[in-house]
């Protein structure tokens, strides 16, 4: 599709995999999304201690799942182990499983890099976020997101895939534009 200079593209997206039908960031939310007449599909990432890429909202599992913890102190078998409230039994993907579901859809990613659960930008995530998105063939249908300067600087270096800012009053803080 191409794009006049001055009009702008609505995109249609489903966010966390339709956290509002199936629950946040559940296996049958993503999987119903594939099949969807929308754009892109929203998940966000997080590391966890052994080095797997999870796909989940929150960076602890606390408010959403049976288990405590920050994703990025347990082990993916721990977090794997983990149920999903309001998801039908089901447990946190990895980015890889993720990937997989959609490889045969035409729903694109929207890849959000969440920070940690101090609010800091997760250190060694995006290289291997985007290692697994270029072997499943789904990088060059990725659009990237982040609050973080940090994190938007690293994915500038790193890739030449779209990316969007997220702005908030902490956004604003980092660049030294906030008013409250």
């Amino acid at each position: 599709m191409t794009q006049e200079k001055g009009q702008s593209m609505t995109r249609i997206a489903s966010h966390r995999g339709g956290t509002l039908e199936f629950g946040d960031s559940t296996p049958q939310g993503f999987r119903a999304t594939a099949a969807m007449a929308v754009d892109e599909v929203e998940f966000d990432l997080h590391p966890t201690c052994d080095g797997a890429i999870i796909v989940h909202h929150d960076a602890t599992l606390d408010r959403t799942t049976d288990t405590r913890g920050a994703i990025a102190e347990l082990t993916e078998a721990r977090v794997r182990a983990a149920v999903i409230d309001f998801g039908a039994g089901g447990h946190p993907l990895t980015l890889a499983e993720l990937c997989a579901l959609y490889r045969d859809s035409h729903v694109d990613f929207r890849c959000e890099f969440k920070p940690d659960a101090q609010g800091r930008a997760y250190r060694g995530l995006i290289e291997p976020a985007l290692a697994v998105l270029e072997a499943e063939g789904m990088l060059h249908r990725t659009t990237f997101s982040s609050f973080l300067i940090e994190t938007q600087d690293a994915l500038a270096r790193l890739t030449d895939r779209p990316r969007l800012w997220l702005v908030s009053p902490a956004v604003l803080r980092q660049v030294g534009t906030a008013t409250g």
